[in-house]
């Protein structure tokens, strides 16, 4: 789907230095004088952001689940005037969700033969040698007409380890392109990156999400800021996901049990004391028109977070539900022209 040729850096699980991996070779390629397009495959938001302070370009995301062929091909076009495409996987190469979306099940195999990008696997192999080999040679074997490229080693204690593992390799049949060492302090920094701010066109305040639990107390104290968001949603419409959600609510509880009060523009109260973990895609019906999309629209998203509903007292804007159709409690809010939801958009689902 793109000119330029390109690679799909993925690994067995999560937590094996992908990420890692991949910044180092968009700054390497961009500083040799290449144009690099980036890519994630998947719904993450974050890895994009670190992509981007790497290369020195836009990335963007690919996912099979949430997206039709109109836009997959629309984002696949982004690489136009690239000398080549990197992009990251996510979670293991074939992890997904049992049940298809638009184009996939969201796995980053998927993406790779979409698009036509050989793999690099990033393989873990402390407390193994040899054995490493058997396990990538596993993940080449289960799908043969997925085209893969090879290993890059990671976590090796010492030259003897490296030497071991590059010999199972070898006898595998499989090009080791290079490893690194165990190294402690060859780590990302916590990616919690903090709130981002709303995008704000002539009719439309839109909140993409962030980080308030860790500004509850800024929030709280920013009048300017709610007050604005009153008045323009007095006669223009006002849509918050996620964190943006949370900032349009009544109030937010932090994780030491503080009460702040937010925007009040719906009557949502989110507790940050009380976590749970809820990650997943999202397909949704909308029971309520919300800026952009029709009553009935059904739209497809991604839900990450760890905060509660306490409170959710307004008419829920959709009907929504997990990958596989198991119905969630996370319906998002709407009170005249605000709405708000837990997942972030996607798309709107083709027909």
């Amino acid at each position: 789907m793109t000119d330029a040729p390109g690679l799909l850096i993925s690994a067995p699980a999560s937590g094996t230095g992908k990420t890692t991996v991949m910044l180092g070779l968009l700054r390497a390629l961009a500083q040799d004088g290449l144009t690099v397009q980036a890519f994630k495959s998947g719904p993450d938001y974050i890895d994009p952001a670190f992509h981007r302070a790497a290369s020195g370009r836009m990335s963007f995301n690919i996912d099979t689940w949430t997206m039709g062929a109109g836009l997959l091909g629309a984002i696949a076009a982004q690489a136009t005037g690239a000398d080549i495409c990197i992009a990251e996987g996510s979670m293991g190469l074939y992890d997904s969700v049992a049940t298809r979306g638009q184009s996939g099940f969201g796995a980053s195999a998927e993406t790779a033969a979409l698009m036509g990008w050989p793999v690099v696997l990033v393989v873990d192999v402390s407390g193994q040698a040899q054995s490493a080999a058997a396990v990538t040679l596993g993940f080449k074997l289960y799908n043969p007409d997925l085209p893969f490229a090879g290993v890059i080693l990671n976590r090796v204690a010492s030259a003897r380890h490296e030497r071991l593992a590059r010999l199972g390799m070898e006898k595998a049949g499989l090009t080791v392109f290079g490893a690194l060492p165990r190294q402690g302090d060859l780590t990302l920094p916590e990616r919690h990156l903090g709130l981002v701010q709303a995008a704000e066109h002539p009719d439309l305040v839109w909140l993409p999400g962030g980080y308030p639990e860790l500004h509850a107390g800024r929030l709280a104290a920013a009048q300017t800021f709610a007050k604005g968001l009153r008045e323009h949603a007095r006669t223009r419409p006002v849509h918050g996901e996620c964190g943006g959600y949370m900032a349009l609510g009544q109030a937010l509880i932090d994780k030491e049990g503080n009460r702040h009060r937010m925007a009040g523009l719906l009557g949502l109260v989110s507790s940050y004391e009380t976590r749970k973990f809820h990650l997943g895609y999202r397909q949704a019906t909308l029971r309520a028109a919300m800026a952009g999309h029709a009553k009935g629209a059904r739209l497809r998203g991604h839900e990450f977070h760890y905060s509660t509903i306490i409170e959710q007292p307004d008419t829920p804007l959709a009907d929504v539900a997990d990958a596989d159709g198991v119905p969630v409690p996370e319906t998002g809010s709407c009170r005249g022209t605000v709405t708000g939801t837990f997942f972030h958009l996607v798309t709107a689902e083709q027909d």
